[in-house]
């Protein structure tokens, strides 16, 4: 005789309970992969973002189902939001099939931790879905059994409800993506093409030839440099015709998926072109050789890139390419014992190859690549530059192939000449990157506190900030200098404080900062008391107390002191500081941060396009971003 909910109530209750936890949990984990797939959290998701474990994981090869091309995290949602409705409806009570079912998922997951251990790439959120997972399985065999039938086929119709819901999102999200590509391949493309137009003057004019030291103006005038940028794109290994009229430099990681892809596309293209080369430069993601990385991304990317640079020094460029392919095939990585058979294997001495792979002969090389990307700016692989120009928004899929074609299209058909630009660096680079970002609309705050400006033709500031920031201090010391001359500008402060104590969502990793609070809790209650004018004047004295915003010095009496200086009323002042108005002002300001994507305090956004860098070389360049704002404009 089987058991029953009335022979067990307790019991049952409690398996019950501890299951529906499980798989709630698990669907929320999976959820949040899903969104993030489905574009609508993009990096904001922590600990998600480009080279991250979860970003190798998702976007990987065990990210997709083979063949169909669907993601693995819109299986995990649809079959566990199919439990979830056969757990609620049975009350616990499974028929034999659906605990066979659940086994299966369960043998699943057990496959999918193991291959994120085997990779070494351990993804959060699959992780804690995979968990939930063996909790919920543990419920089913560990607990009274309930039989009660349908299990299977009620399973199957919540799993097939959800996939056609994900599909229909992921039809909807493919083609905004698609829209977004070709907008921004049609932009990159018409650069090109503009940059290879022959000039009236030949001075002025890089050719294939003769490239001279020269550099656009975000004008669309032509400069003289002090030097020739052209040689930061040279290199030592190129594939296809070195006069090609279409030049393809790629810096790339050979652990890195994103380049794995480009890498395919470029070569396709050249199998079917011969008007178009590839040259690659290293630049790994790993501690072990690039001094510009804080954690080591890819662990084993710069004995990758140093093993081809030696079997390009053994063997020429035909040892080189082999190498290089075989590197993209395994993902950068060797496994145990296999490099000195590989070594034999391609028909070198092992002996020698190692000696000269552990050299200064080969990591020298591979370290002037990385500095060369460093100088032009490179933040993630891969880097792509199409005839000196670089190939933005490489995140957004596959454009490189059509984009390419374009333009050889363009110089086959004589529309136009081929040239190559000298690739921006420095200042011009950093002014072109916040002219080629999207524009972004920063969720408003229920309270207006933006300190307008007059003047139409002033720029729009966005500054999201922690006060004890030095890079706050910079960006507001830029905007200063620019008002000096100019006159004000239209200011929009959002708070961003890094103390746990009002920003419980912030990574356990960082410190808290004395006084970051304080400083955000005071600015908004100024909001609050006096308007965008009393929180404009509290923010400028804060900003005048010193290099570090002295909040770390600056007490709450200090700052009650200076409000009832500004003529705001003291206690109603302090009573704001810690009200309901200026929590609720608080979190509008985190989660905006949060929707827009961002990942940096401060983040600075000028007329809505946020400006990666705005200090270069030692200097703040945030007053060059603004003027060019001000004459966009004009």
């Amino acid at each position: 005789m089987s058991d029953t909910p009335q022979d067990h109530p307790r019991v049952l209750t409690t398996q019950w309970w501890l299951g529906t936890a499980c798989l709630i949990g698990a669907s929320v984990f999976s959820g949040l992969l899903v969104l993030k797939r489905l574009g609508l959290i993009d990096q904001s998701l922590p600990g998600c973002g480009p080279e991250s474990a979860c970003d190798q994981i998702t976007n990987g090869p065990f990210g997709s189902i083979p063949w169909l091309q669907w993601p693995v995290s819109f299986v995990g949602l649809a079959w566990f939001l199919g439990l979830l409705l056969v757990w609620i409806l049975g009350r616990g009570g499974l028929s034999s099939a659906g605990r066979w079912l659940i086994r299966a998922g369960a043998l699943g997951s057990l496959g999918f931790v193991l291959i994120m251990v085997a990779k070494g790439a351990i993804c959060p959120y699959c992780l804690g879905a995979h968990l939930c997972n063996f909790g919920f399985w543990l419920c089913v065999e560990i607990g009274r059994r309930t039989v009660v039938v349908g299990t299977v086929p009620n399973w199957g119709v919540g799993f097939a409800v959800v996939t056609l819901i994900l599909a229909g999102g992921k039809m909807m999200n493919t083609s905004i993506q698609q829209e977004m590509a070709e907008r921004a391949e049609d932009e990159m493309v018409k650069k090109i093409i503009a940059n290879s137009t022959p000039a009236q003057s030949d001075s002025s004019t890089t050719s294939l030839q003769e490239q001279k030291s020269v550099q656009g103006n975000s004008d669309g005038s032509v400069v003289e440099q002090g030097r020739n940028t052209s040689g930061l794109l040279q290199g030592r290994w190129r594939m296809g015709p070195a006069d090609a009229p279409v030049q393809v430099v790629m810096f790339s990681d050979y652990g890195c998926p994103d380049c794995r892809s480009y890498e395919a596309q470029m070569q396709r293209i050249l199998d079917q072109r011969d008007d178009v080369s590839l040259v690659v430069k290293h630049f790994p993601m790993s501690t072990d050789c690039n001094p510009n990385l804080r954690t080591n991304m890819h662990a084993n990317a710069c004995w990758a890139a140093r093993a081809a640079e030696t079997a390009g020094i053994l063997g020429g460029e035909d040892a080189f390419w082999e190498w290089h392919d075989w590197l993209f095939f395994h993902e950068g990585k060797f496994a145990n014992g296999q490099l000195p058979q590989l070594v034999e294997d391609m028909g070198f001495d092992r002996r020698e190859f190692t000696q000269i792979m552990t050299s200064d002969e080969t990591l020298i090389p591979v370290q002037e690549d990385i500095a060369d990307g460093s100088e032009l700016g490179l933040f993630f692989t891969p880097m792509i530059f199409i005839n000196g120009v670089e190939l933005k928004w490489w995140a957004i899929p596959s454009r490189l192939e059509p984009a390419v074609n374009r333009v050889a299209d363009a110089i086959a058909a004589g529309s136009v000449e081929a040239q190559v630009r000298p690739p921006l660096v420095g200042i011009e680079r950093y002014i072109d990157d916040w002219q080629g970002n999207r524009r972004m609309n920063v969720p408003a705050r229920s309270l207006d506190l933006v300190r307008q400006s007059e003047d139409d033709s002033a720029p729009q500031v966005t500054l999201f900030t922690d006060f004890t920031s030095q890079g706050t201090s910079e960006v507001l010391g830029g905007i200063r200098a620019w008002e000096v001359e100019h006159g004000p500008l239209t200011l929009d402060l959002r708070m961003y404080p890094f103390d746990k104590n009002c920003n419980p969502s912030l990574p356990a990793r960082i410190k808290d900062r004395p006084g970051a609070c304080l400083g955000a809790r005071a600015y908004l209650a100024a909001g609050v008391i006096g308007g965008p004018e009393g929180a404009a004047a509290i923010a400028d004295w804060i900003f005048d107390q010193g290099p570090a915003l002295g909040l770390q010095e600056i007490t709450e009496p200090d700052i009650v002191a200076e409000v009832s200086n500004l003529g705001m009323d003291p206690a109603n002042f302090r009573d704001a500081m810690y009200g309901q108005e200026v929590n609720r002002l608080l979190q509008e300001d985190l989660q905006a941060y949060k929707r827009i994507g961002a990942r940096r305090v401060p983040t600075l956004f000028i007329d809505g396009r946020e400006a990666p860098r705005f200090m270069a070389e030692g200097n703040n360049i945030v007053v060059e971003l603004l003027n060019e704002a001000a004459k966009e404009r004009r």
